[in-house]
Formats: C-alpha cells, sequence, structure tokens
C-alpha cells in the first residue's frame, strides 16, 4: 500500500478519535477491523503513527505553523505535503522523509530544537527510497531538495515566538527553560503543565517526558489458577516477550502488543490485562478471606475479580455500578476466571444497591470493607489514551471532584463499624486525590486514616517512598514504573 493511502486512512481515523471519547485503541481496532483488506505491517504503521502523533500533537502542529510561515507555504507541492495539517500526518512522514531515520525511535524523545537542527544539518542529496515516499505525496525531488538547502531559515526565534502568544499568557511567568520542556512534551495549555510544579528538578521532566512514552501491556495472574512462573512458561512458547512487575507479585508486563485473547491460557482465565497500579488496591484492601466487600465503582470487575482471588473465593463480594452492560461484563470474566463469589448489584440515584434477578439473595447493608474506584478524568492513563492529554479541563476536573466526593460519602455509609474503606482514582491530579481524602475526613469524624505500608509488605510488596504511617500513596510512570494512580484507606471507628 502506497504511503499517500497509509497517510488517507490515518486521517480518516484520526478525525474518528477525535470527534469520540470512546477510548482510541477501540477505535483504532474497530475501524482496522472493517477494513480487511489492509495487511498486518500497514496496520502497525498505521496504529504507531496514530498514537505517536496523539502523543505530540501540539508540537507537530507548532512545527507545521514554524514550516508553513515560510516561503514554501505557498509552494503546491508542500501544501499538498500538508494536506493533513490540522491531523499533523503529513508533517510527520515530511520530517521522516529530511532525517531519513525511523520515526517511531525519534518520537519517543522528541524535542523541537532537535528536530529543526537535525533537518538543517541534513545533505541535499536524497536516498532513492526516499525520493518514491516523497512523490507517492507528490512532493518533487526538486521541492524537497530546496527546501532542505532553506530551512535555516527556521529559526529558534520562530519557536520563541510561540511562547509569547496570547495562547499561552498563563505561562509567562514561567522560565523559558520549563516552557521549552512544555512545548517539546505537548503539554502547553492543559493540567499536567501545573500538576507537574509539584515536583523538584529534574522529576518536573521525568513527569511530564514518561507520560508521553507507551505503557507496557501488565497482565494479572488468577493466583487460583496458576503462579507467575507458570504463566511465563506459557508466554516463553508462544514466543511473547515479557519480564516481571516490579512492586505486585501477580503482575507480568509484556514488551511488544500481541493478540491475548487466542491464547489457551487466557481461555481457561489464567490471567486477565490489568495494570500494576490497579492491581495494588487489592493489596492495600488486604481483606481476611471469609469478609463481605462492596466493590462499589466495579466497572467491568477487574478489581472484584483480584479480591476474589485474594479472598481464595470463600468472601462475598457485591460489584455494583450504575451501569447493567458493564455488570454483565463482570459475571462473564468471573464465570471464565470460576469465581463464584461474585454477585452484581446496580446503584440506583440514592446510592441504593439493587438485585439484578429475583433468584439473588438479599443484599447486605453494610459491609466489612468498601472500595470505592471512583470515576475520575483519567489523567494517569495518558500513556495508553494520549487525547486525554488535550481533552482534560478545568470545568471537567471541578466537575469530577464534585461527583468524587458525592459517591464517598455516600458509599462511606455502607461501611460496617470498625471495617475499612478504601478510595482509588486512576488519575494524579490533587484535587481528585488528596483534596478529597483531606475533606472527607474533617467532614466525616467517624472515619480514620488506616496506615497501607503494613497491607503490602503482609502480601511481599515494598514501596521505596512509602512511609510507616503514610495512609494514601500517589503511583507515577517516572518512578514506580505504573500507570499514575492513586489509594487512600480509612478505617470506620
Amino acid at each position: 500500500m502506497k504511503l499517500i493511502s497509509l497517510l488517507d486512512h490515518c486521517g480518516q481515523l484520526f478525525n474518528i478519535i477525535s470527534k469520540n471519547n470512546m477510548p482510541s485503541d477501540r477505535l483504532i481496532s474497530n475501524y482496522l477491523r472493517s477494513k480487511k483488506y489492509i495487511g498486518s505491517k500497514e496496520r502497525k504503521f498505521i496504529s504507531e503513527l496514530i498514537f505517536l502523533t496523539m502523543r505530540n500533537l501540539s508540537l507537530l502542529e507548532n512545527i507545521y505553523n514554524i514550516l508553513e510561515a515560510e516561503q514554501f507555504k505557498n509552494t503546491l507541492e508542500i501544501k499538498n505535503c500538508f494536506k493533513y495539517s490540522k491531523n499533523s500526518f503529513s508533517i510527520l512522514v515530511l520530517i521522516q522523509i529530511i532525517i531519513a531515520e525511523d520515526f517511531p525511535t525519534i518520537f519517543y524523545n522528541l524535542n523541537i530544537n532537535n528536530i529543526l537542527e537535525k533537518i538543517k544539518s541534513q545533505d541535499s542529496t536524497i536516498n532513492e527510497t526516499l525520493i518514491k515516499e516523497c512523490q507517492d505525496l507528490g512532493v518533487s525531488r526538486d521541492t524537497i531538495s530546496n527546501y532542505i538547502e532553506n530551512i535555516h531559515l527556521i529559526s529558534k526565534e520562530h519557536i520563541n515566538s510561540i511562547s509569547k502568544t496570547s495562547n499561552f499568557s498563563d505561562y509567562l511567568s514561567f522560565s523559558p527553560d520549563f516552557i521549552d520542556l512544555l512545548l517539546n512534551s505537548s503539554y502547553l495549555r492543559n493540567l499536567f503543565a501545573k500538576r507537574s510544579l509539584a515536583f523538584d528538578n529534574p522529576n518536573i521532566q521525568n513527569f511530564l517526558l514518561a507520560f508521553n512514552k507507551p505503557a507496557f501491556t501488565c497482565l494479572r495472574i488468577n493466583s487460583l489458577h496458576t503462579t507467575r512462573e507458570q504463566l511465563a512458561t506459557h508466554l516463553s512458547e508462544a514466543d511473547i516477550s515479557y519480564f516481571y512487575g516490579s512492586l505486585s507479585p501477580h503482575s507480568i508486563s509484556l514488551h511488544n502488543r500481541h493478540q491475548l485473547t487466542i491464547l489457551p491460557t487466557y481461555k481457561n482465565g489464567d490471567f486477565e490485562i490489568q495494570d500494576e497500579a490497579s492491581q495494588l488496591v487489592a493489596f492495600c484492601l488486604n481483606p481476611t478471606e471469609e469478609a463481605t466487600i462492596l466493590d462499589a465503582c466495579a466497572g467491568a470487575g477487574g478489581k472484584s475479580l483480584h479480591i476474589a482471588n485474594l479472598q481464595k473465593d470463600k468472601g462475598k463480594i457485591i460489584a455494583s455500578d450504575i451501569e447493567f452492560m458493564r455488570l454483565k461484563e463482570v459475571k462473564k470474566r468471573a464465570t471464565l476466571a470460576n469465581l463464584y463469589s461474585i454477585e452484581t448489584a446496580m446503584v440506583d440515584n440514592d446510592f441504593n444497591l439493587k438485585k439484578l434477578n429475583k433468584k439473588q439473595k438479599n443484599i447486605a447493608s453494610l459491609f466489612d470493607y468498601v472500595l470505592v474506584d471512583a470515576p475520575c478524568t483519567g489523567s494517569g492513563t495518558v500513556r495508553r489514551e494520549p487525547m486525554k492529554k488535550y481533552r482534560i479541563t478545568k470545568k471537567m476536573l471541578a466537575k469530577m471532584t464534585e461527583k468524587q466526593l458525592d459517591i464517598l460519602t455516600n458509599f462511606s455509609k455502607k461501611v460496617k463499624p470498625g471495617g475499612v474503606l478504601l478510595y482509588s482514582t486512576c488519575s494524579v491530579f490533587a484535587e481528585e486525590n488528596e483534596n478529597i481524602i483531606k475533606y472527607f475526613l474533617e467532614n466525616n469524624p467517624d472515619f480514620m486514616p488506616e496506615a497501607i505500608k503494613p497491607s503490602f509488605e503482609e502480601n511481599n510488596i515494598y514501596i521505596e517512598d512509602l512511609a510507616e504511617d503514610d495512609f494514601y500513596i500517589t503511583l507515577y510512570p517516572f518512578f514506580h514504573k505504573t500507570d499514575g494512580f492513586f489509594m487512600a484507606k480509612m478505617r470506620k471507628k
């Protein structure tokens, strides 16, 4: 398939993603599944290009604006090369052509100044293979040669002018180096810039750049079916490269993406796909085997399944949610994993738990453990869903925190005296995490903090920065090598 055709598919697909809040990987999968004539190599190209563009979208748009300002902006061939300018695909490929390197490697560590310097330093002689790719885009040899010879016109003044526009007025008080960092990592004009300032140097840079790198696929073993070593053996037999997680004793991460649902071990219910940070929730809860547990915002039930594992399927877990289709998925996954201690229940507008059928036993009003994995902005999952970086707004954050506090307050009423309440989010914003817990404890004196280190160490989990009396923790990709995640543990008096 010609490069121009691949770009056309990328353009169509990116338009779908930009107008839809569904997970990008699902939209990509659905699109490619509908185009059966696209081969496996082309599918990989499209998928990688889409994710690279999403991670670096605002930087690529800025590069495009700089290039467009040059004398070539009226050249027909260059305009053709910029035909997908808003989606940045053509400029990304043009940079690939000019630099003559493997673009996935380049764009994991993007720096606008380095890119421009590399472009300037290229010899005007173009490799014949790359010339053919240019011609596929409708760009002639002379145009590209002329472009390279005159690329020195792109100067740092153009870059500096970006940060001085009214769009970036919020950042004028920051240092030029910090503005450069935000620009290079596509974090200008979003809430991650503010969040990064909570760190000292060099962790500001580490925080921002870590979220721009792709996340590994992480598996969690079904400990009632198999061991980590046994699953590792099966993965090796399937020629799948892996490594053990550094925190969860149940985690195995994969170096590359694979179609896991076709594996016999998946069909046997031997593992689930679950990030290592999310796996730590069950260990932090650390329930006794026969305890009653409410997973209040269960979603598709990943944490309920893991809790049932730790209880050896001897407890009673109610997985509740406001969406019936999610609860159907819980039962489906529990059946695959041969777990029978999980029941499901709908949550109404008044936070009451409703049975799904008449045969189901009455649902308890109080529980030994209540897990509130609250809906959130998902800022901690930006590595997997890069468009969230541009979609999370102050208004969305304010609305979400109000909802989170309401959910936590209402479900806390279902904790037995002496019972445990665990609050978690897949966010790194303090507004959704520490601030919520602080307000909750100030207004609910019948709850007190519960140190989480003993629960982790009882399960052979040792977290370097966790103090003896810490009752909450925020996990970060740059430090813990997981998704961004927060959890806080409290006990009712």
